[in-house]
Order: structure tokens, then C-alpha cells, then sequence
């Protein structure tokens, strides 16, 4: 009940999610905690890295450094997509606090975790899609960019064999004058 009432009132921060839903197994918590400092927009500051990882080794730190530039970098487009990095990077860890959960699961909580996981395979579908239709525009960008580079240099080629023709035509003129 308690769980359910701080989920409720929203009073953790990403980085509370992360270290009592380690230290209580509560795997929903370290999942919320972990995507919100990967999607936020302010960095990740070193009081909260070193609080990350004070139970844990640096890698937590490190790979939502990574997870991060992955989100925010047009590499993006080149390198796949986030959510799945998201899954390889910390899937692990949030499996294992799910076993432990199932330690003291009570049946209504089983059920719930179930619609949960039908819960997050439809915000996965949606990220998915999202991410592809990301890719897309960036790839029509680029080739809207590109084809409008290659305008730019056949008009630049066109305006100077237009000049080059006037001034052949003008070498002509001032040839047949003498």
C-alpha cells in the first residue's frame, strides 16, 4: 500500500526510484527511474551518479551516459534504436529484481505485474514505431538536403558554362572585328 501511495503522489525522484527499488526489489521503480534519467533533458549530475552507484560499480553511471547520448545524438538514425539499447544495457539488472519480487508477491501484485508487462510491451510498440518514423524524417532530411545540394551545384555549373559561352561568343565577335 505504501508502494502504491508514493507511486501515486509522484514524491520520488528518478534517482529515489532507482536506489529503494534496488534496495526493496521493486523492479517498476528501477525501470521508471532508470528511463527518466535516460530521456530527461538536464544531465545526470555527480551527486546523483555517485548515489546511482554507491550499492552498485560505476557501469549504471556510465551506461545512462551512453544510453543518453544515444537518445539525444543524430547518430541515432545510424545506430538503432534507443529503447533496445535501454533493454540490453539494464534488462539484466530489472529481470533479477523481478524474480526477487516474486519472492513476496501476493496475487493481486502478480496480477498486476502482468498488466504491467502488457503495459510496457505496448510503450515499447509505441517507442518503436516512434523511433522509425524519427529515422524516417531524418533520412528524407538528408536526402532533401542532398538532393538540394546537387541542385545547387548543376546551378552554379549551368551559370558558369552560361558564362563561359559569353565569352567565347564575345572572343568571336572581337575575332571577326579585325
Amino acid at each position: 500500500m505504501a508502494i502504491d501511495e508514493l507511486n501515486r503522489l509522484g514524491a520520488l525522484t528518478a534517482v529515489q526510484k532507482v536506489v529503494l527499488g534496488r534496495k526493496l526489489s521493486i523492479s517498476s521503480w528501477v525501470e521508471k527511474g532508470l528511463r527518466e534519467l535516460a530521456l530527461r533533458k538536464e544531465a545526470i549530475q555527480d551527486d546523483e551518479g555517485f548515489e546511482l552507484d554507491s550499492d552498485h560499480d560505476i557501469s549504471t553511471t556510465l551506461k545512462l551516459f551512453w544510453l543518453r547520448e544515444e537518445y539525444t545524438s543524430i547518430r541515432t538514425s545510424s545506430l538503432g534504436n534507443p529503447e533496445k539499447k535501454f533493454l540490453e544495457l539494464f534488462s539484466e539488472e530489472i529481470q533479477q529484481l523481478r524474480e526477487a519480487e516474486r519472492g513476496y508477491m501476493i496475487p493481486d501484485s502478480d496480477e498486476e505485474m502482468k498488466k504491467e508487462a502488457v503495459e510496457r510491451e505496448k510503450e515499447l510498440a509505441e517507442e518503436e514505431k516512434r523511433w522509425a518514423e524519427e529515422k524516417r524524417k531524418k533520412h528524407e532530411e538528408k536526402r532533401r538536403r542532398e538532393e538540394k545540394k546537387k541542385m545547387m551545384i548543376e546551378e552554379e555549373r549551368n551559370v558558369k558554362v552560361k558564362q563561359l559561352r559569353e565569352r567565347m561568343n564575345a572572343a568571336r565577335v572581337i575575332g571577326d572585328g579585325q
